[in-house]
């Protein structure tokens, strides 16, 4: 549908299964005119950007995942999930110091919140050793 109507709507649904085949190997080249509607400064859901970032990310996209990170950041109230996921750019972006900043503004919002206790102990983990 994106494919075929260019100025449709962005769809959470959609991005989020482009998200899901880029995070399981998927290559970004094949599904180029289905994210393109998405590389734009349209306005967008916050959970479409969030999902979109999460896309670039697992495109090894890094500089843009990051960009399109900060726009969902501007957009209101934090999630836990907001901060984790910017904990997780910043690891592949090598960045232990902040990515550990994001996990704990995380927990912060969630206390309960696993995955990004899981992260933080890694990382925490790994300056020990």
């Amino acid at each position: 549908m994106v494919a075929r109507n260019p100025g449709a709507t962005i769809s959470v649904p959609v991005i989020r299964a482009l998200a899901h085949y880029a995070e399981t190997g998927g290559s970004p080249d094949s599904v180029a005119d289905l994210i393109a509607p998405y590389a734009t400064a349209a306005p967008r859901p916050r959970e479409a950007q969030l999902l979109y970032a999460r896309f670039l990310r697992h495109s090894r996209r890094f500089d843009e995942a990051f960009r399109a990170h900060d726009a969902f950041m501007q957009g209101g109230p934090f999630s836990a999930q907001g901060f984790f996921e910017r904990g997780l750019i910043f690891e592949a972006l090598d960045l232990p110091y902040m990515a550990e900043s994001s996990y704990r503004r995380a927990l912060a919002e969630d206390k309960g919140f696993h995955r990004a206790a899981q992260r933080l102990h890694l990382i925490e983990a790994r300056g020990k050793g």
